[in-house]
């Protein structure tokens, strides 16, 4: 085993490693450079690469294959190419980085040792190369800006929203790109509480990297679904972050504009309205007919001049009119009671209709489906009219309605939840389709018993 004299250049296999930088920053990237020179046939070449401890590591180019000439010589170069960010400030090393093989070499033989007899023959050796580790100067940080998150490099920002108009209940994503050079992994934007008249769900950010012999670039974006609650008009704020530039060793600052959404009423011009939600029995009560009896002026009929067929249509006249109260009195009170059995039998057939349509196919893992469902149940059951409901106007509905807490919370987690998968792309494992099914159906039975 024969290690390759480090100031050797031009024998027929030799390696070198560099950087394009000597001193950077935390965080910084440093983009270090190996490669493998062979004038002869190198086999079964094994690369070690350095831990590169104290950096965060992204390959760039895996393996690049190309010739050069040196001295006169014609080399095969394979390449590898690391983008390195220190994790920390001070004198670091990359480390030592060892490529093991055999290469072949010549023989010469002469059995009796005379010039004209002198024959080569090739034979393996084993070969180990090593490129010493490099040192480099990394420095700390300026003192950074409270919305710094450790973004090094040069970056931009943009952001969009799919439309600034919409009902109650429905959802416009608001989408945020920084986009740049330099460790965009470690891209983030601070956390966001609910808006006024709206709810926020944050989606995973997607990460595009884009990767070259320049070094490491690319995309992430954040998506939130924002969902109206309420009507009225209400400003999405800037958001803001900032980030080190370390060609101006300056922190730079990116922003959004504002945006302006106005939240119209319910689809349709639905509106959340109830019947006698506090008391069951107002329902009923409320559709009755408070009617008094109307009272007829005196009527003096002076039967001088008057024909017989006068006096006739006088008298019909007057009995007819009292007549005429009664059956619209009577046909009211006959609506209301009717009106009355048809909300009953919605309120009793509201768990039926919800589990049949659970038990259709296709059901379990659509998460627009399901939430359509359950707010149909709460629409029927509650003689709500329409049915575009927030989770917070359903937790209303089930307080006025003295639900027990704990299912009242687990109601409204679990559509939130569904809003998550529906509006968010939550990220992780999404639920199995009968387990989905069968959550829904459970949080209704315990709903039905309350109430």
């Amino acid at each position: 085993d024969q290690e390759e004299p480090r100031d050797q250049k031009h024998e027929e296999t030799f390696v070198t490693a560099e950087t394009d930088k000597k001193e950077a920053y935390v965080g910084q990237e440093i983009i270090y450079t190996f490669r493998l020179y062979t004038a002869v046939s190198i086999q079964g070449a094994q690369l070690d690469l350095p831990e590169f401890k104290d950096f965060f590591t992204e390959e760039l180019v895996k393996e690049r294959k190309y010739e050069v000439e040196l001295g006169g010589r014609r080399y095969g170069v394979n390449e590898w190419r690391m983008a390195l960010f220190p994790g920390k400030a001070g004198l670091l090393n990359t480390g030592e980085t060892v490529v093991k093989g055999s290469v072949q070499v010549r023989i010469r033989q002469n059995p009796f040792d005379d010039p004209f007899f002198q024959t080569f023959a090739t034979s393996s050796r084993p070969k180990t190369l090593r490129a010493p580790g490099i040192e480099i100067h990394v420095k700390e940080l300026p003192p950074p800006p409270p919305d710094f998150t450790g973004l090094v490099g040069q970056f931009s920002m943009a952001s969009s929203l799919t439309q600034d108009t919409l009902n109650v209940g429905e959802t416009a994503t608001l989408r945020i790109e920084i986009s740049g050079k330099g460790n965009i992994r470690e891209a983030n934007l601070p956390g966001w509480k609910d808006l006024d008249s709206f709810k926020v769900y944050p989606s995973k950010p997607e990460l595009k990297l884009e990767k070259s012999l320049q070094g490491l670039s690319g995309q992430k974006t954040f998506e939130y679904a924002l969902v109206a609650e309420k009507p009225g008009t209400t400003s999405i704020p800037a958001r803001e972050f900032s980030y080190f530039n370390p060609e101006s060793e300056t922190y730079e600052k990116l922003s959004t504009p504002a945006l302006a959404m106005r939240v119209m009423g319910h689809p349709s011009g639905e509106k959340l309205v109830t019947a006698g939600l506090g008391n069951p029995a107002a329902s009923s009560e409320s559709r009755r007919l408070d009617i008094h009896p109307i009272q007829p002026p005196a009527v003096i009929l002076v039967s001088q001049g008057l024909r017989f067929w006068e006096k006739t249509a006088a008298w019909g006249s007057l009995l007819g009119s009292p007549l005429l109260l009664l059956l619209f009195t009577g046909w009211r009170r006959y609506q209301a009671r009717s009106l009355s059995h048809a909300d009953d039998r919605k309120r009793s057939r509201a768990f039926r209709r919800a589990r049949s349509a659970f038990q259709k196919s296709g059901v379990g893992g659509d998460f627009t489906k399901i939430s359509q469902i359950l707010k149909e149940y709460f629409s029927d059951r509650f003689l709500v009219k329409g049915t575009a409901l927030t989770p917070g106007e359903i937790e209303d509905l089930l307080r006025s309605q003295g639900i027990p807490f704990e299912t009242m919370r687990r109601t409204v987690y679990f559509l939130e939840q569904l809003d998550l998968w529906r509006y968010g792309g939550m990220a992780g494992e999404k639920p199995a389709p009968q387990q989905m099914k069968q959550e829904s159906l459970n949080l209704l039975r315990e709903i039905e018993k309350a109430t």
